[in-house]
């Protein structure tokens, strides 16, 4: 019996932090090494822009990215990944802002 729950228990965890056909892996914190990490705790985790006026959207992890759209100062974005300091947006990976701007 302890074996089986030992199984189940590693299948919920491997389940959660790949997600449920999620295209950008989840992190709680940028990571230095380049590679966007898993954490199911904060996937889709709402933070508040500190940007004053506003916080550029980015096609990409990038400040050579071009610029898709705003998002004003105390506006709420949903994070669904972290990479090189900045936060995706979307669960496409389609949208990003500088992660040092929210909080």
């Amino acid at each position: 019996m302890k074996n089986v729950f030992k199984k189940i228990t590693a299948a919920a965890m491997a389940f959660t932090l790949l997600g449920a056909g999620s295209s950008v892996a989840k992190a709680v914190k940028p990571e230095a090494s380049g590679t966007i990490t898993a954490s199911a705790a904060v996937y889709g985790q709402r933070y508040t822009v500190i940007a004053n006026p506003y916080l550029n959207v980015r096609s990409g992890p990038s400040t050579n990215s071009s610029i898709i759209g705003r998002r004003s100062n105390y506006s709420t974005v949903y994070v669904y990944g972290f990479y090189k300091g900045w936060a995706c947006i979307s669960t496409d990976g389609s949208a990003w802002v500088c992660a040092s701007y929210i909080y």
